[in-house]
């Protein structure tokens, strides 16, 4: 079982060799170490979204921090029997941490655990990478997002403890939130306040009055208010709404498929 969870992680998120990951650092710590400023992080709240190989004895973590946003750290010795670090540094877990560095890559010098981590389990696991993928692949590195780090622990706590349409519903207002977070939605909250019940379309990732747009893919009136207010609710009409999201976020991820959702096809396929 232990096999099987490892193999669904790995092809959840797609992790690169230590042979990349260490050219990666490498070309980055190059080119950014006289052009930025050095940053220290003391004690600052942390989760791992992804883990992949450095080398034979470390690794390179992503973390979502509140103040600093999304920080890759390089985590030396993290593979040794003997590390402190071993078995601290996996995805979902939550860390207070210290890093520091010029480059785009920061050096891990402490971490501690502030919590139990929520690991999901089952299909659920699917689940929390999908979440870790939505924020790795929408958001740039050391953008602070705050908002988006509560956001996240709140969408892992419900992945871990919600089923059915309530998990359903808070999966739906994380990714609105992270599209929020990103800047989307601002013209369709002020179109919302003269629409009245009338029909939405959807076309080029945004959502616009019926009226004001003739093609694009009719949303109805509930989805759409659901979705430009972030109030999504087990009562709302989930399946809609979710194609409607799941649009949005492709036209903005770009031509290359969310890992998760491809690994999700291949198993529905067994």
């Amino acid at each position: 079982m232990a096999q099987q969870t490892d193999a669904r992680s790995q092809a959840a998120v797609g992790m690169s060799d230590g042979t990349v990951a260490l050219a990666e650092y490498a070309e980055a710590r190059t080119r950014t170490q006289t052009e930025r400023p050095m940053v220290r992080a003391v004690a600052e709240p942390a989760w791992v979204m992804s883990v992949r190989p450095w080398s034979e004895t470390s690794l390179i973590a992503e973390l979502l921090t509140s103040r600093f946003g999304r920080v890759p750290v390089v985590v030396k010795g993290a593979r040794r029997s003997y590390s402190r670090y071993r078995g601290l540094i996996n995805a979902f877990t939550p860390l207070r941490v210290n890093f520091a560095g010029r480059g785009e890559v920061k050096n891990l010098t402490d971490a501690r655990w502030i919590g139990l981590p929520c690991v999901p389990e089952g299909d659920a696991l699917l689940t929390g990478y999908y979440i870790n993928e939505l924020v790795l692949r929408l958001t740039v590195r050391e953008d602070p997002m705050p908002t988006l780090f509560d956001a996240y622990g709140r969408a892992l706590s419900a992945v871990c403890t919600l089923t059915g349409a309530e998990l359903q519903a808070a999966l739906r207002n994380f990714e609105i939130l992270l599209l929020e977070t990103l800047g989307w939605g601002q013209g369709a909250k002020k179109a919302i306040l003269t629409q009245g019940t009338g029909l939405w379309r959807l076309e080029n990732g945004e959502l616009f009055p019926a009226g004001q747009h003739s093609e694009g893919v009719t949303v109805s009136h509930e989805a759409a208010c659901a979705i430009i207010s972030g109030t999504v609710t087990r009562t709302s009409p989930l399946k809609e709404i979710r194609q409607v999201l799941r649009s949005i976020i492709g036209y903005y991820v770009g031509p290359k498929e969310l890992a998760t959702r491809t690994t999700a096809a291949a198993w529905n396929d067994f």
